[in-house]
């Protein structure tokens, strides 16, 4: 997998040191017990991009290619350990991460055009069944049980540049309203944003 895909290239375009700062911010490994955030984010990458279809095969293929783990800055996992982390871990550092990389590639197609054209959309998630029955059954709704994203893309390039992870019941426009605007920009979005006062400060 690491021969194939060049693993460790997937990660130089995010700042180890950016990731920590985010990290400290939400102190999300004060209690880590020495699987820090960092490690999750390694194995959970392996586990998409090798098209894992469990934790013990993603325990399996990542512990198999240990000689990577040291240039990863990485080390040997657990599945268990992973399982609790999954579950545990501040869902915030990886969604304020994901936006300032969705950002820092927006920003150089930003700078050489004029009048962006934005498209908004949410969807739902499911998450139902054993191991998440627990924690999102709490939040379902008549059609949902798991979570909704909420996600703006640049439609020029077809380039994501904002996303939001909610419980399904967050409305739509509640979600849009947490959105900076940009001056001389087109959004484009349906009937579930609707809100006469947001829509003033377009």
């Amino acid at each position: 997998m690491y021969r194939n895909t060049r693993f460790g290239e997937l990660l130089k375009g995010l700042s180890r040191g950016s990731f920590e700062k985010v990290v400290d911010k939400y102190q999300a490994d004060k209690h880590s017990k020495g699987f820090r955030c960092w490690d999750q984010l390694v194995a959970m990458i392996y586990g998409q991009v090798s098209g894992c279809r469990s934790l013990r095969e993603l325990e399996a293929g990542f512990n198999s290619q240990a000689v990577h783990h040291y240039h990863l800055g990485t080390r040997h996992i657990k599945r268990s350990t992973l399982s609790d982390a999954n579950a545990k871990k501040d869902l915030r550092v990886y969604q304020e991460i994901c936006n300032s990389l969705m950002k820092s590639t927006h920003k150089k197609v930003r700078n050489e055009l004029n009048g962006m054209l934005y498209l908004l959309d949410s969807t739902p998630i499911q998450l139902k069944g054993t191991g998440y029955d627990e924690w999102t059954r709490s939040s379902q709704i008549s059609r949902t049980q798991g979570l909704k994203a909420h996600m703006m893309i640049a439609s020029d390039e077809d380039i994501p540049v904002y996303l939001d992870i909610t419980k399904p019941t967050v409305t739509d426009v509640l979600a849009g309203r947490e959105i900076n605007l940009e001056a001389d920009a087109t959004y484009v979005f349906d009937k579930g944003y609707c809100d006469y006062t947001w829509s003033h400060q377009f």
